[in-house]
């Protein structure tokens, strides 16, 4: 007689059923997120309260200046982010869902629209504030207050927004504005456009042609909650036009491609390793942009790809045998 296999556990359920949803104690907390004791928790508060940076990496990478929590906070905020994750979201939203990619949110797109919008909401998590994050502990969660406002401040940089780099912020910020990109979908189902969320990168499609000042009615529901579009980043392409979305390029004939910036750098990489620099470091990098560009298109780099994991195999006997 064949054992029945325990039934899996789903993997989303709705936000009734999340293991904080009306939390009735610090204590139950603790058990939830792997704390010692409400006092372990009450200590690391009140050290964020006074010296914020001392569980923070802070760097500069390009542009942006990355807030990257460190030791028993990192390890919070990462179980956080495993509960939160768990919550039901709307199929409009590809980002930080397994399986899915900034790939298949361009896929959308290219399935249904000819003509299309895209832009970015500026600075979002620097602009996803603690009042935001504290209401939907506060009313969507329904924890008391006082679990609350140690949840938006264990999430929030400096006790003011979300971190750039924390494992907690991306699934946070959607949830704390969710009834805004709620909004967005309504206003776009009205419009007969696709429309998909991609972290921050809000993107709408049609067969037909879009309104050009659609921009603006998004914009003036972003600034409803505090937040506005990067105006340098709008996008309007027409019928025929390649269209760039979320680092994937749609032809004018709806073909997927990669972006010729991604191509550049992966044809530099591949002629490095093969002609200038053959080592580990060098074909590690180069497999990575093939990676990257095999992503959108499967089987683009193929004979590069297979060549490179040779000569990176040989290398690592040539390094076993030499020691």
């Amino acid at each position: 007689m064949q054992k029945k296999r325990p039934e899996e556990k789903p993997r989303t359920h709705t936000i009734e059923k999340s293991p904080l949803f009306r939390i009735p104690t610090l204590g139950a907390l603790c058990r939830i997120l792997k704390v010692k004791s409400p006092a372990s928790f009450l200590d690391l508060e009140f050290q964020l309260k006074n010296n914020p940076n001392l569980y923070y990496l802070v760097e500069r990478r390009g542009k942006r200046d990355i807030q990257a929590p460190g030791g028993v906070l990192k390890a919070i905020q990462s179980r956080l982010f495993r509960i939160l994750a768990r919550i039901e979201v709307p199929a409009y939203l590809v980002s930080g869902k397994k399986g899915l990619s900034y790939v298949d949110n361009a896929k959308v797109h290219q399935r249904n629209g000819l003509f299309m919008l895209s832009l970015d909401i500026k600075k979002f998590f620097s602009s996803c504030r603690r009042h935001r994050i504290l209401q939907f502990f506060l009313y969507r969660l329904q924890t008391a207050s006082d679990i609350a406002n140690l949840l938006a401040n264990l999430c929030c940089y400096q006790g003011m927004r979300l971190p750039l780099g924390s494992p907690v912020s991306q699934v946070l910020s959607f949830l704390a504005y969710e009834s805004m990109f709620n909004t967005l979908a309504d206003f776009a189902s009205r419009l007969g456009l696709t429309f998909t969320v991609y972290i921050d990168d809000l993107c709408f499609s049609s067969q037909n042609r879009i309104p050009l000042d659609l921009h603006w009615e998004v914009n003036k529901i972003l600034n409803s909650y505090g937040l506005r579009i990067h105006w340098k980043k709008i996008q309007y392409r027409p019928c025929g036009q390649p269209k760039e979305i979320t680092g994937c390029v749609v032809t004018g004939s709806q073909e997927l491609k990669a972006p010729c910036s991604l191509k550049t750098k992966t044809v530099a990489a591949v002629h490095r390793f093969k002609n200038v620099e053959e080592t580990e470091a060098a074909g590690l990098t180069a497999l990575g942009l093939i990676n990257a560009v095999r992503q959108i298109v499967p089987d683009a780099f193929e004979q590069s790809r297979i060549q490179i994991r040779s000569r990176l195999k040989k290398l690592r006997e040539a390094g076993g045998k030499a020691q």
